[in-house]
């Protein structure tokens, strides 16, 4: 559903060219081939309104567009007898095919597809970064990692994020502050909450855990 409501100007641009192309067809089968579009029930071109939603309606719905619809459903395929008609026949049922179906059709299912493309690297973009930095304090894996090797310690960087900086501790700890009366808050609960009114992100540890203090103090 993203995929479809990141791009609805495109797409939007899109449909909109393609009803206003449709309709040029739909005139154009108005008044050129109004006597191929009937059948049995009756006319089915008798006013344009009518033409252009029977126009929308099957000739987007039949696999070979408007001409399959007029050649097979409407009984009234191509007469090569009438060379003139023929031709005109050929390329109105080819240009509504290749400009609708082909083009127009695709260009839209191009537009989401390279939406989904987008938004698939924007997805593994953020997971690859979620798995070599911690999001709290900003150390990089590698040095947590290191760190953790110099103390004789392996998923060091598992350890910090599920333990040192946990987001949902972080997150937990704000909503509390949030639920919290002024009036009732320590110290520290008061200076981080004034900070969190000011939109300052300054009292998050930049770099600092247990185990940088642990490495410091070991070497």
């Amino acid at each position: 559903l993203k995929a479809v409501t990141s791009n609805l100007v495109p797409l939007g641009v899109t449909m909109a060219f393609g009803t206003i192309v449709i309709y040029l067809f739909s005139l154009i089968g108005f008044f050129r081939f109004q006597e191929l579009m009937t059948n049995d029930d009756g006319p089915q071109c008798s006013s344009m309104m009518q033409c252009y939603l029977t126009y929308i309606h099957y000739g987007l719905l039949s696999g070979g567009g408007i001409g399959d619809y007029m050649s097979s459903t409407l009984a009234h395929p191509l007469d090569y007898s009438d060379q003139v008609s023929f031709f005109e026949r050929v390329v109105y049922d080819l240009g509504f095919y290749i400009v609708i179906l082909l083009l127009l059709i695709n260009l839209i299912m191009g537009i989401i597809i390279d939406s989904f493309t987008s938004l698939r690297e924007a997805s593994e973009k953020k997971q690859e970064i979620e798995n070599s930095i911690c999001l709290v304090c900003t150390d990089t894996k590698d040095d947590i990692e290191y760190r953790g090797i110099l103390l004789g310690l392996s998923n060091s960087f598992k350890k910090h994020k599920e333990e040192e900086h946990n987001l949902w501790n972080y997150l937990f700890f704000i909503m509390y502050l949030e639920s919290k009366p002024a009036t009732d808050l320590n110290g520290t609960e008061s200076f981080v909450r004034q900070k969190l009114l000011a939109k300052e992100m300054s009292w998050i540890p930049k770099k600092k855990g247990n185990s940088v203090r642990a490495a410091a103090e070991a070497y």
